[in-house]
Parts: C-alpha cells; structure tokens; sequence
C-alpha cells in the first residue's frame, strides 16, 4: 500500500475537537513515514549510504510485509472510527517527481564551496572537484526533469496494437519500444510518445517560436483572422496554445491535478499568461482551442509556444516540450535584432526533430527598406553559416499597409503546407520514426562494443577520471568566464582609473587631450578584453573537451566524435551604447604641469564629478546583458558535450555496472538484427 497523503481532513461528524484531531493526524503521518521506511527495508530497497545490510530471508521478509499492511490497516481503521477521512489524490507521480528533483538540486547547491565557507577553508583542488560534481549532477537533473515535463505516458504496445491503420509500421514501432524497455533506453521513451500521439490523433502540427515578445500571438491571430490568443508588450504566453478549426470558437483547458475544463475563449489570458499564471503556477498541461475559421483546414493544428529566453518564465522549456510533436516549425526573428544562440539552438532542435523549419522576420514595418534588405540577407547568411544550406527566410508584418507581406508569405510558404498536410504529416512520421530507429540501433552497438573494449580492470579508474578533468575543465571556465563579466560589472571604476591616468601624463606635458574620448576609449577598451577573454576561453574549453569526448569514446570502444560536434556559438553579443559619458568638460588643472605628486588622483576626482549618471547605469544593464550572454554561451558548449559524451559514459557505466555478468550478447544481436530487418 502506499503512503498515506500528506494532507488529511477531518469529516464533518469527528468526535474529536482541532486540537484532538491536529495531534492524531501528526501522529499517524510520523507513523506512516516510518511503516514507508520500513516497508523499504523488508523489500531490500537499500541505499549504498545507509549503510544497513540484508540479513532477511525471503520468506521473513514476506511477513514483515504482511504485516506492515495490516498495521496501515490498522491505523486506516482507527482514523475511520474517529471521523477523519482521507482526501482524494490532488498530485500526479511525475509532478511530485518534478518538485522533488527541484528540492534536490537545491540541496545540492548548499554543497557547493561557496555555501561551505562557514566550516572553514577548503582546498582549492578539492573545491574545483565539488564544484564540478555538482554541475555534473545538475545537468542531469535538469534533463530528467526535461523528461518528466514531456510526458512519460503509458503501454505503449497496447495502443500500438489498437492502431487498424497507420502510415507507419506499427511492427517497427513495436519493436523498438519492447527494446527501449528491455535495454534501458528510457531517453527515447518521449520521441516513442510523441509518435503514438500523432497516429492516434492525426494532425498536422504548425509550431510557432521565437524569444518573448517577438509577434507570435499577433502572427497566428492574424493567420486564424480573430484575436482569438491575448497579447501583450510583455511575456504573455506561458502554456503552449493549440489551434485547430471548429464549427464555432471554444476553449479547453487541461489541468495536472485537476479535470479539464470549457471556458470562455476570452479568459485564455487568466490561464495562458505569464502575468495572469506566472510560471505556471495553475499546473496547465493543454490549453486547446477550436477556432471558427475558414482558413484553417480540418487536420491542421497551430501551436503558439511561450517565448524562449524570457527572465522570470519557464517559457524555454514548454517551447522545448513543443519541437519533437512539430512538423513544422516557424521561428520567428524580430526585425533588426540579431538572432541570439537561443535562435539557431532552437533551429536546430527543429531540424533535428525532422520537423520542416520555416524562418520568418516578423515586425518587419519598423525597418526602412533599404535596412529591410540588409537584415534578410544577414540572416540567411548567418543560418547558411551555422547550418551549412541556404534556408528561406520570409518578412512579415501584421500591420498597415505591410500587411501584405503576411498574406504572400501565406500563400507562398503556409497554404502549400495546408494542401499537402496529411502527406507532409506522414512523411514527417516517417522521418521521426528512422530517426528512433537509428537511434535505438546505435544504442545496441554500443552495448555491443562495449563487452569488448570496457573490461580492462583499469578502464573504470581512467574513464572516470577523464570524465571529471572534463567536468573540471567546465567549472574552471565558468569561472573565468564569471570573472571577465565582473570585470564589466567594474568598468565604470576602472575605466576612469584608466583615463585619468593617461589626462594626467598628457597633462603633465600639456598636451592637448580630449577627456570624454579618454573615458569612452578606456572603458571600451576593458569591456573588448572582457568579450576577448569569453572569447578565448570558450575556444580553449572547446578544444580541451573534444579532446575529453575522444578519449571517453575511444575507452567505450565508440567512433570519436566530429571537429564540428562541439562548436562555440558567439551569436548575439550585446553591444555597450555609445557616449558621451561625461556631462560636463573636464579642463585641465591649473599649473598641472607643476603638480609633479596627486595630479592623477585630482583629474579623477574631476572625471567622477563630471560623469554622467547615465554612465553608471547604462553600464550596469551592459553588465547583465553581457554576462546572460557569456552564461549562454557557456551553456551552450557545456549542453553539446554532455550530449556528445552521453553514449560514452553510458556505455562505459553499463560496463561497470554489469561487470562479473554474462552479458546477453545473443539477446544484443538479435535485436539490432529485428531493427535493422526494417531498414528499407
């Protein structure tokens, strides 16, 4: 039996009074933990840092469990007898999951040193080793967190096996998911479920992202023709939007604890907005709406995601939830901004979900004409760059006279789409599918190398320690990283610092010299050093953790990875504004020339007094964006390792984990045998 819930009522007829009833429901929830404990126990379900060891037989251990149920019977019974009654479930096991993975990263950070200062000094290295298991940890939290937010879903073979027709061979789909099961490959279970959900419910899904307040509500409003989703000049959606064509306009909402729900479509905003459900505190899993439109076609569904990179939101990671169910994807770019890292790391989730991506400029009338042309062909240079192929990229705006734009590209790019949705929608099928397989088939090589080359009794003690240099060599940089954002942060101070002393050299030999290019010349010149430093860093990290990858890889007995698997991605660099920063002149002293001692100090007593306030705060905001943007991009090359040694690691720890045991090596061949007999 499980543990009772934490929350207990009293019911209506209780012969106890609060207090009495308060004092019985402590005492039978501190009892209840402890029968949970000791279920746990009788089960063998031992931590390695308990330290307890199993001394039960099978059949003591079975009446230990018996009779652990009775007595929660027990306790059932007397709670009956006193009026109290237990509530109804109000939580899902991966939302408990979800909030227990948050409290253990939480816990995890009062580990790091700089939480430990107060137990006295600890050693530099042993620091940089803590510092680096717990990102490492961090980082796989997060992914399983990732996990839970997608859906684990349920028996995926019985709803394979109720699908009479599928464009897809729901023999292959079988297969692989007994395999992932059997295997362990528990990461490919979300791309399994999204495939079962689209043969169950077939659409053709338009997703539309972009970062936060770049026109994707006003862009699908102006599509459907009603403003049927809230806007906004702030972060508005935070729950993922479907739009799909209805005889009339209605609205649903879906709950995590709670049953879904019809509302009126004009309170979408309490539900699907940050400011009205910040962070999604309402626990909205769907919000889907029916749109009485005759320019949606029946089997097409449109999806606005919250925006990606928004402070305060978790909008990065509900859009990301949204990519591996698109078969299209439109990214939307604000006209004039550069497209960030969040831009193309997101494109490229999209290509690599199989998913068809299309590149629109949105607000494209703040642009004149002339800037018009230079940004398109900025950006399709930029995604050539970083992609390799040359991807179309359409202006729109919903505005005005520029309205136009959206109409042509409508016609042009979205109505194609439309007409062939259901053979686009199979072909996308398709392509997820091969993708599962070949991931599914790559995994069983793995294993199979694996019996091979990780059973060296010195490979555990190398390849574990070549995975933590990696994970130290990732907290070194982030450090310095951290520091050259500090160095920023600090500019004002070192900036002036700087310029007095070269006024006062000039000074000293009464040179003619203009303070206010001194000033934006030395603090420019700090804030290039600092960018130079991320710079150099990143590239010096890059290079040092492929090495790492290699090494792992070639320890799991795998193909080392490719030069361009870890890439630095320096895109969307924010730019200081421009002066002048000093409101009033700066003369030069009077007999400078003379005042052979304390002349520095006077000239920066005169820059301090003279600067302008805008000085102190424009550099604070360049310091935020600045380190948001080296964090970024630390980020980002700290992602595409853990990815690229994944199969390494897991291959090596798969080793360890069944080393003294006879592997399945037949079970192994047959399976990669089952899959590859469906590749065509």
């Amino acid at each position: 039996m499980e543990p009772m819930n934490d929350h207990l009522q009293s019911g209506a007829r209780s012969p106890l009074s609060e207090n009495h009833a308060r004092r019985v429901l402590a005492t039978v929830k501190y009892v209840d933990e402890l029968l949970v404990q000791l279920q746990h126990l009788g089960r063998g379900e031992i931590s390695v840092f308990e330290g307890i060891t199993v001394d039960l037989t099978p059949a003591q251990a079975g009446y230990v469990l018996d009779t652990l149920t009775a007595i929660r019977q027990r306790l059932l019974e007397t709670l009956e007898r006193c009026g109290v009654t237990l509530p109804a479930s109000r939580q899902t096991v991966t939302w408990a999951m979800q909030v227990m993975l948050t409290m253990v990263d939480i816990s995890l950070s009062e580990m790091r040193p700089e939480s430990m200062r107060g137990y006295g000094a600890l050693d530099t290295g042993y620091a940089v080793a803590i510092d680096a298991a717990i990102e490492d940890l961090s980082r796989l939290i997060a992914r399983l967190k990732q996990f839970l937010a997608t859906g684990l879903g349920e028996d995926l073979e019985t709803r394979f096996a109720r699908l009479e027709r599928a464009p897809v061979d729901v023999a292959l789909l079988t297969t692989l998911t007994r395999i992932v099961r059997d295997r362990g490959l528990v990461e490919l279970r979300p791309a399994l479920e999204s495939v079962v959900e689209r043969l169950e419910r077939p659409a053709f899904e338009i997703a539309v992202f972009g970062r936060a307040s770049a026109g994707k509500s006003s862009l699908l409003n102006a599509l459907v023709g009603m403003p049927v989703l809230p806007v906004g000049v702030v972060p508005v959606t935070a729950v993922p939007v479907r739009l799909r064509r209805g005889t009339e306009t209605r609205a649903w909402i879906s709950f995590a604890d709670a049953p879904t729900i019809e509302v009126p479509p004009a309170t979408l905003v309490e539900f699907a907005s940050e400011m009205q459900n910040p962070g999604n505190a309402r626990r909205v899993t769907r919000i889907e709406v029916a749109v009485a439109s005759e320019v949606l076609p029946s089997g097409v569904v449109l999806v606005d995601t919250p925006g990606i990179g928004a402070l305060g939101t978790s909008g990065t990671q509900e859009a990301y939830a949204s990519v591996p169910h698109a078969d299209a994807g439109v990214l939307l770019i604000p006209a004039g901004v550069p497209l960030s890292g969040d831009d193309l790391a997101l494109l490229r989730a999209l290509t690599t979900a199989a998913a068809r991506p299309l590149l629109v400029v949105s607000k494209f009338d703040l642009l004149p004409p002339e800037d018009g042309s230079t940004f398109l062909d900025y950006a399709r240079a930029t995604v050539a760059r970083e992609f390799g192929e040359q991807l179309p990229v359409a202006p729109v705006s919903v505005v005005g006279k520029h309205r136009y734009l959206l109409e042509l590209w409508f016609a042009e790019a979205v109505q194609p789409l439309f007409r062939d949705s259901e053979r686009l929608a199979e072909r996308a099928l398709r392509r997820k599918v091969a993708a599962i397989r070949e991931a599914v088939a790559t995994a069983l090589r793995s294993m199979l190398a694996q019996s091979v080359h990780a059973s060296a009794p010195s490979a555990p003690r190398e390849w574990r320690a070549l995975a933590e240099a990696g994970a130290q060599q990732l907290v070194a940089a982030r450090a310095a990283i951290r520091q050259a954002a500090t160095v920023v942060a600090e500019a004002q101070a070192e900036g002036l610092d700087a310029a007095a002393a070269r006024l006062a050299a000039a000074y000293a030999q009464e040179q003619t010299i203009d303070a206010e290019v001194e000033v934006d010349r030395a603090i420019r010149t700090l804030v290039d050093g600092a960018s130079r430093d991320v710079r150099e860093q990143l590239e010096e990290l890059r290079a040092t953790l492929l090495e790492r990858a290699s090494q792992l890889s070639e320890h799991a007995g795998l193909q080392p990875p490719a030069p361009d698997d870890l890439h630095v991605d320096l895109s969307g660099m924010p730019l200081l504004p421009a002066g002048p920063w000093l409101a009033a002149p700066v003369r030069r002293p009077h007999l400078a020339r003379y005042l052979t001692r304390g002349l520095q100090g006077r000239v920066r007593r005169l820059l301090e007094a003279a600067a302008d306030p805008r000085l102190s705060i424009e550099l604070r905001r360049y310091a935020w964006a600045f380190e948001r943007w080296a964090e970024g991009a630390y980020q980002r090359l700290a992602r595409q390792y853990d990815e690229v040694i994944e199969p390494a690691r897991g291959t090596l720890e798969r080793g360890e984990s069944e080393a003294g045991q006879s592997l399945d090596l037949d079970g192994l061949r047959a399976d990669l045998a089952a899959i590859e007999s469906f590749i065509a």
